[in-house]
């Protein structure tokens, strides 16, 4: 852009995913502590499927023999394991935080010094409040998504695969009719997550535009009331208001679509499995263990779903963010030549 004029974008139809590399690689500028977080990720997700999958032995192998100590040993197996994912857990989160706030410092820095290199005229185009608001409202949502965001979608999308693999080794009947409900369902779901992203993607920006016609107001109040424009700026922050509420209730009650529609399609899919796992209980073909190890594995793979599910709006929201603030970053700066230019100057001789 030639003015350096913020552009008004569309957010409903457009979402772009584009400076999702630029966010990874501030990131990965901390690159030990990247590599511990997805170490901690990876065998906290382990550990976690593992003790859930402990169930089958301890029940075919120890209750039903009757193998006390042998159940107690597992038992305490389990504990561990399950103290492991825990521990894991509490550092790479701990951690995350860390590198994400660092990284938000970071943007924050450069786009304050590339701020300093733009010409009078990007603040001449756009308003204060616009401005300021990629400092405050769109960095601090991508904090919060760089600080729990990433990790949980990670950790969903390992839990999620691995809790498949291990299904498919229960019993690969049961875990064919999961997934033709998990075809079925995922794509109804995402419709309505994409959706709800769009939405939100459209909030943030009218927060923006609402924060700048404030600061407008407050820094020129004195040039209102000078002209008595004050019914007219109070009905234009009513429509910008009102827009923004608008978006907002557009956004959450779609959002809020997802949890209902999620339970209540896995517990459908949860009964028809069980009624199919106990048949086959009866015939014998599958054992009790691994009957119960896999319920207790499709309840797991139901988190990993909601998981990202719900942090995909915050996903949208900090792409959207990023996007505005990079939008900035990209600006032609202004070349100091160490001379003025003067324009329409008549020179006398």
């Amino acid at each position: 852009m030639t003015d350096n004029r913020i552009q008004k974008k569309d957010y409903r139809r457009t979402m772009s995913f584009k400076s999702l590399a630029r966010l990874m690689s501030y990131l990965f500028n901390y690159k030990w502590q990247m590599t511990v977080i997805i170490l901690g990720v990876i065998i906290s997700t382990v550990t976690q499927i593992w003790g859930v999958n402990m169930l089958q032995p301890i029940i075919d192998n120890h209750i039903f023999k009757g193998d006390v100590p042998g159940l107690k040993t597992a038992v305490i197996q389990m504990g561990f394991i399950y103290f492991i994912s825990a521990l894991t857990s509490l550092i790479y989160s701990r951690l995350m935080v860390r590198v994400g706030e660092r990284s938000i410092r970071n943007i924050r820095h450069d786009l304050f010094d590339k701020i300093q290199t733009l010409p009078v005229r990007f603040f001449d185009n756009n308003q204060h409040g616009e401005i300021m608001s990629r400092f405050t409202n769109d960095t601090d949502v991508l904090s919060q998504a760089l600080a729990n965001t990433v990790p949980t979608i990670i950790r969903s999308l390992l839990t999620f695969f691995g809790t498949i693999i291990v299904m498919f080794k229960l019993d690969f009947n049961l875990t064919l009719c999961l997934i033709i409900g998990l075809v079925v369902m995922i794509p109804i779901l995402s419709k309505i997550v994409l959706r709800s992203g769009k939405f939100f993607a459209k909030a943030q920006a009218n927060v923006s535009n609402l924060h700048g016609f404030n600061e407008e107001m407050l820094s020129g109040q004195k040039v209102v009331k000078v002209f008595s424009r004050e019914k007219i700026a109070e009905e234009e922050f009513s429509e910008k208001s009102e827009a923004l509420r608008a978006s907002f209730a557009e956004a959450n009650i779609t959002a809020g679509k997802i949890m209902p529609f999620l339970q209540n399609s896995v517990n459908i899919l949860y009964a028809l499995i069980t009624v199919l796992g106990v048949y086959l209980t009866i015939q014998g073909n599958i054992t009790v263990g691994v009957l119960a190890a896999f319920l207790s594995n499709i309840r797991q793979i139901q988190n990993p779903i909601v998981n990202i599910s719900q942090q995909a709006n915050a996903v949208f929201q900090a792409l959207a963010g990023a996007d505005r603030i990079f939008e900035i970053m990209d600006m032609k700066e202004e070349i100091d030549t160490g001379y003025i230019d003067l324009v329409s100057a008549i020179v006398r001789r």
